[in-house]
Formats: C-alpha cells, sequence, structure tokens
C-alpha cells in the first residue's frame, strides 16, 4: 500500500512537471511568433516598397519563336520590359512605351492587374491587357525607329 502511494506520489509530480513544461514551451512559442510578427510590421514601416501579396507581382514570358520575346511583366503596373543587349554586350531590360487606352485602365493596389500573352504564330500577336477592364494593346514597332511599344486596340 506505501509502494503504491509512492509510485501514485511519483506519477503525479511527472504529470504536472510535465505540464508546468508545456506551458513553458508555449509561452516561449508565443513570443517567438509576437517577436517574429513585431519584425514583420517594422519591416513594412521602415520599407514602405515592402508589400505582402499571395499573387506574384513579376514574371518573365518568353516567346517560342525568337528570344528577342523575352519580357519581364510588372503585373501589378502593367509595365513590360523587354531583354535586349546593351551596347557593351550584357543582357539588360529595356521598358516598353505604353500609349494612353481610352478604355478605363483601373489598377488596384497589390493586385494582379495586366497579363501579357504571346502568341505562338506570329510575334506581332503580342498583347497586354488590364484584367480590370478588358483594355488591350498590342505590341507594334516603329517602322523609321524599330523601337517597340504598346499601341491601344480599340
Amino acid at each position: 500500500m506505501r509502494q503504491t502511494k509512492t509510485i501514485f506520489s511519483i506519477a503525479l509530480l511527472t504529470l504536472l512537471s510535465c505540464q508546468n513544461q508545456t506551458k513553458d514551451n508555449q509561452a516561449n512559442s508565443d513570443r517567438t511568433k509576437t517577436g517574429t510578427e513585431t519584425q514583420a510590421a517594422n519591416n513594412r514601416q521602415e520599407n514602405p516598397t515592402v508589400k505582402f501579396s499571395r499573387q506574384p507581382r513579376y514574371s518573365i514570358i518568353q516567346s517560342t519563336l525568337a528570344a528577342k520575346g523575352t519580357y519581364k511583366l510588372d503585373s501589378y503596373t502593367g509595365d513590360v520590359y523587354q531583354m535586349v543587349l546593351s551596347s557593351n554586350g550584357n543582357e539588360t531590360w529595356d521598358k516598353l512605351l505604353r500609349q494612353p487606352h481610352s478604355i478605363l485602365d483601373t489598377q488596384f493596389d497589390n493586385s494582379t492587374n495586366y497579363t501579357l500573352f504571346l502568341s505562338p504564330l506570329a510575334m506581332r500577336f503580342t498583347y497586354l491587357m488590364n484584367v480590370n477592364t478588358g483594355a488591350t494593346w498590342q505590341l507594334v514597332q516603329d517602322p523609321k525607329s524599330e523601337e517597340n511599344f504598346f499601341s491601344p486596340i480599340q
């Protein structure tokens, strides 16, 4: 009987010790989470360009027809950059001009607003579209300067 009480007492002390350890671990975990969340909030306040979104902002789109048909799209702003060779022979991004559209060009913060479509048939069938309004531009080339730019499709 005495041995049973001793075993029971040891088991009870062990159980209480485990519960206290679990509470300590949970408190440490909560402090760590709070610290991480505080750090993330501080990063957003210190650097206003840091935005958190589940939607990717940038993408590279490659034409199956030609290497010159390599583009970087900022899907938030609709800015499109074409991969070009600089004067020293290095690859670089050249921002393409986009002419104003008659349709309202609605953009939402931290959200995908544009998509870029490249046809497998011909480079001239490259389109930029505002997914909120349907405003669409076609990639064209100025015959004099040979500069590419996006022209609105009415």
